[in-house]
């Protein structure tokens, strides 16, 4: 469990922000829920693969993994908002 999940857990600062796992892995720290629709944010997560990384094609096909139909589809009934 990271430093938030310990601090959060031992009662000692209340979580407001991005769900972070390891607050979650305390059996004292609740969700309570997500903010209103109105003041709700997002996170945006990009991907691409470092013109010099060492298994560029590996990290590409990755990458084009995540955005067929079928994972688009599965990040969706994950809960994800995908665009």
């Amino acid at each position: 469990m990271g430093i938030r999940g310990r601090s959060l857990a031992a009662g000692k600062s209340l979580g407001i922000g991005r769900m972070a796992e390891d607050a979650f892995a305390a059996a004292r720290v609740a969700l309570v829920g997500p903010f209103p629709a109105g003041i709700q944010g997002g996170v945006m997560f990009s991907a691409a693969a470092h013109s010099s990384a060492k298994n560029k094609h590996e990290a590409e096909k990755i990458i084009r993994c995540l955005i067929t139909p079928a994972a688009k589809e599965k990040l969706r009934s994950a809960g994800f908002d995908v665009t």
